[in-house]
């Protein structure tokens, strides 16, 4: 007869002769039958088994907690079995260490006196302990122990990630003219705020971060490992919050749960059985993951309680449905895995061979051959070495292997560009997918609908064979024509992401015959494409969004107009579409028709669209968001690009050249009287001043685009170190550099954006060799007979910006958000969403021309002027070359917000200071006496 046993203990081996052999002969002597693996089970054969077994028939299951048990990889997996089978889990505490996060609710039994701890355990294992009523303790202790739960499945995965952010206490800048007076100022003046960057690499740091500024805002990409943060967080501060009381007790709470209830009423529901009022504000941090899964009409609600709400709080957030809550909150962006966590992650998934092979194949078989020869090359060489040591120097044309590292090199080490599929890797959650794809498939597809496509099939395949309900097989088309169903209504009816079981089934009902709703919601939760919690949800936001595609598809292919599901006022502004739009795209086998019904509409999402891996459209279709019309909408993203593109393959445009010498674009400005300055806008950051009229008795030219590298390049060749074309001061302060300062000979690649890094001495001497150059020609081209190459002076440059009407910015009175390279999204200016962050090609921004045609006259770049700077500006300002004092500035640039950017904006800086956002621009104009 089969011997039974009603007691499991879990221990570690080096206890095996203390702790354990101790306990097994007492409960013996007590009449309990014990399991024991080295009595009861053969340990060379099916071990695992026989373990498996006797967890599963016993009906305690005893813990000895020790000091080793934190080295315990068998203790770890019994534990969850035991969990996952219903098992009355007692921990006995040996020694005096901190009880694992996942056993803190239980009830323990301290053996630390052994002879109290084995009457009070077999008082348990008899029934005859004495059940008490939860103290406040014991039910924190029980929510403790639930954040172990969630967390402890996908730990072992755990990668470490990068957090960035650019962050200030937000402090309003009301400064008084008088600090123009100081050069010190100008670049503090520029950024608009007192901001600092973090970049954190640790999950600690990021915590003790939280810890101190209390109101945290986790934004990143779809997938990138938001929710998986705000889980390890919890998890970890849970763990210290067992050892010490003062660390604030984490409640995570996922966001789209929340239906426009009061707040407080709200915290309350998911506080359990804690007592939210007794624990205070100060002994709690909220966790609030998924702004972006609130339904849309619940929002102003949801903000209005956080505003309200005087808790600690953690929010996380897909990063384009971010807007900050009234009270400030700092921004950290997770940023994209790089190659160190990529394979970090895989090894943590992976057995060691199988991950290395996979991580080469994400690779590519290019960059795998690379990395063959690299190891064969070279001793004491590691992936680091590959990866991130510098471009070899001074590399021939037939050391073809060098040159092919030192393209990846640098393509990864500034763009952060990968090769193959390690691009798509940079998304935890997709990096997940793909490692799901490689166990079951063993290949790997090569756009994002093909890798989820896959992995649906993976789920389902697995869920069947979890499935213990006998309903009759659900085909792979029909369960996916399901989940595309209730995924499109979902986001239709903006339900966010949680939806309740009665409306899926009547979904269901309406629209898939021939299975009834409660098999395909039964089959979809054993596949885990759905959760089942008090509402339903998908397993994961991209999974629902991928599913939504296939409704959107069709409903475009029926006619469905782009307004109702694209906004067309502020058209920029997310609407919960973009992820489905982005896979429809790579759904269908010709994308052309969605992308021409996408264009006119959205041109940002367009140019994500065009950028889908895999995914190619002809040149014609792509001009339409790389070169749109005058008075169609544009894409600032698609603008960067596209003057990359131009430098990459040949800038022809006028005005851009710089072949034998500069090619300048003149705009003609015409003689007449205009108002200046008087902007009351810009007095919000100093900048403001009464304003005066100005005569322009001759016309003049205007360069269409400001100096580009190309075009500098050529000075620095022909014309840097000739002392005619200086000022005094300028020479002397040149002395015996042969360029700029800060110059950089890779600039030259960017040949068509604007020259920055220059001081105005150099912007001066630049002026005067061209004019030495072509000076001439351009007298007879246009017959100007008594002018020359120059820098403009303040008034012609607002004259110029501003003419024919005093308008406020080169295009008109009101700020357009895409019409100029600057920052929209600045907390004292806020009127658009961009922010590139970075100079552009010049004339990217046709929209933001001004009446003449004059091109980046606000943003891109600061523009240097003729004028000395002096606090007011008036008819007897000083225009001469000599000396070596402040000189002004004019037009804001790619780091500044709109009120830098405004027409009437005075700025200046000292003549020999070189800054990477200032730049100039010439004319040629009357000779400056």
């Amino acid at each position: 007869m089969k011997k039974t046993y009603n007691i499991f203990i879990s221990y570690h081996l080096a206890d095996a002769r203390t702790h354990y052999s101790k306990l097994i002969a007492s409960l013996d002597r007590e009449g309990f039958s014990c399991w024991t693996d080295f009595d009861d089970v053969d340990q060379n054969n099916n071990f695992d088994r026989e373990l498996s077994a006797a967890i599963k028939e016993c009906e305690f299951f005893l813990v000895c907690i020790t000091a080793n048990m934190a080295n315990g990889e068998y203790m770890a997996e019994e534990i969850e079995y035991a969990k996952q089978n219903g098992k009355t889990i007692i921990p006995l505490i040996f020694e005096n260490v901190i009880v694992p996060l996942r056993l803190a609710a239980l009830r323990r039994v301290d053996f630390i006196n052994y002879r109290k701890g084995l009457s009070d355990l077999v008082a348990i294992l008899q029934g005859s302990f004495n059940k008490k009523k939860k103290t406040p303790e014991e039910k924190e202790l029980e929510y403790l122990a639930s954040i172990g739960d969630m967390f402890h499945a996908i730990d072992p995965t755990y990668a470490q990630l990068t957090f960035k952010g650019n962050y200030s206490d937000k402090v309003k800048n009301a400064f008084a003219t008088t600090l123009f007076q100081k050069t010190e100022l100008n670049q503090f003046l520029h950024k608009n705020s007192d901001s600092a960057s973090i970049t954190i690499t640790k999950i600690k740091e990021l915590i003790a971060f939280i810890l101190i500024h209390k109101r945290v805002a986790i934004l990143g990409e779809s997938g990138a490992g938001k929710t998986f943060t705000l889980q390890k967080i919890a998890y970890e501060l849970a763990k210290m919050r067992l050892s010490d009381n003062t660390v604030p007790l984490p409640i995570y709470i996922s966001l789209g749960t929340y239906v426009g209830e009061h707040f407080s009423i709200f915290l309350n529901e998911n506080f359990g059985e804690l007592n939210i009022n007794k624990l205070g504000s100060a002994n709690v941090i909220l966790l609030l993951d998924g702004l972006n899964e609130i339904p849309t009409e619940n929002l102003e609600a949801f903000y209005s309680g956080i505003s309200k709400s005087e808790y600690a709080c953690v929010l996380s957030s897909r990063k384009i449905d971010y807007i900050s809550p009234e009270k400030h909150f700092y921004e950290i962006t997770i940023k994209s895995l790089d190659v160190r966590q990529i394979r970090s992650f895989i090894h943590n998934y992976l057995k060691e061979e199988a991950a290395e092979e996979f991580f080469w194949k994400m690779c590519g078989i290019e960059v795998s051959n690379l990395w063959d020869w690299y190891r064969a090359t070279y001793t004491d060489v590691n992936i680091d070495n590959f990866w991130y040591d510098k471009p070899y120097e001074n590399v021939r044309s037939n050391e073809v292997n060098k040159l092919k590292i030192n393209k990846l090199r640098k393509s990864y080490q500034t763009s952060g560009i990968m090769p193959h599929l390690l691009e798509f890797a940079k998304s935890p959650y997709l990096l997940f997918v793909m490692c799901c794809i490689l166990v079951n498939e063993g290949d790997l597809p090569q756009n994002r609908a093909s890798l989820l496509k896959i992995f649906v099939e993976i789920l389902l395949s697995s869920g069947r064979k979890r499935s213990k309900r006998k309903f009759a097989d659900v085909p792979d088309d029909t369960q996916r024509i399901a989940m595309s169903k209730l995924a499109f209504l979902i986001q239709s009816e903006k339900k966010g992401t949680f939806f309740e079981e009665d409306w899926a089934i009547d979904v269901l009902n309406k629209s898939v015959s021939g299975f009834s709703s409660d098999s395909l919601i039964y089959h979809a939760v054993c596949a885990n494409l759905i959760e089942k919690h008090q509402h339903l949800k998908f397993s994961h936001q991209l999974l629902q969004e991928y599913f939504a595609a296939f409704e959107l598809i069709d409903d475009i292919e029926n006619g469905a107009r782009v307004e109702e599901y694209f906004s067309d006022a502020e058209w920029w502004k997310p609407t919960g579409w973009e992820e489905s739009l982005l896979f429809s795209v790579s759904i269908v086998k010709d994308a052309t028709n969605i992308f021409k019904w996408l264009i006119p509409a959205n041109p940002d999402l367009a140019f994500l669209c065009s950028r889908e891996h895999g995914i190619k459209f002809d040149n014609e279709l792509l001009s339409k968001i790389y070169e749109p019309a005058l008075g169609e909408r544009v894409s600032p993203y698609a603008k960067k690009e596209w003057g990359e593109l131009l430098a990459k393959n040949g800038d022809s445009r006028d005005g851009v050249g710089y072949s034998a010498v500069p090619d300048i674009a003149w705009i003609k400005v015409p003689a007449g009287q205009l108002d200046i300055g008087n902007d009351v806008h810009c007095g919000e950051m100093g900048f403001a001043w009464e304003g005066m009229k100005v005569k322009i008795d001759t016309p003049f030219l205007m360069a269409k685009f400001p100096v580009t590298n190309g075009q500098f390049e050529k000075f620095i060749e022909m014309g840097y170190n000739e002392e005619r074309f200086w000022t005094k001061e300028g020479f002397e302060w040149k002395a015996d550099q042969q360029n700029p300062l800060n110059w950089k000979p890779e600039a030259f690649e960017d040949y068509n954006q604007p020259v920055t890094d220059v001081t105005w001495y150099e912007a001066y001497a630049f002026t005067k060799w061209l004019n030495e150059l072509i000076g001439d020609e351009v007298k007879k081209a246009y017959d100007f007979p008594d002018c020359e190459i120059r820098l403009a002076t303040e008034m012609e440059w607002e004259y110029a910006a501003r003419y024919p009407d005093g308008r406020c910015f080169p295009w008109g009175n009101e700020y357009i958000a895409g019409y100029a390279n600057i920052d929209e999204t600045a907390e004292e200016a806020k009127v658009g969403p961009y922010f590139l962050g970075k100079k552009t090609a010049v004339g990217m921004y046709e929209q933001g021309n001004s009446a003449l045609g004059i091109s980046d006259m606000c943003g891109n770049v600061w523009e240097w002027c003729q004028t000395i700077w002096q606090q007011k500006l008036s008819e007897s300002c000083n225009n001469s070359p000599e000396g070596d004092g402040f000189r002004s500035l004019r037009g804001g640039s790619w780091l500044n917000s709109c009120i830098f950017s405004r027409n009437a904006t005075r700025d200046h800086f000292d003549a020999e200071l070189f800054v990477y956002d200032v730049g100039f621009r010439i004319v040629f104009a009357p000779k400056i006496m």
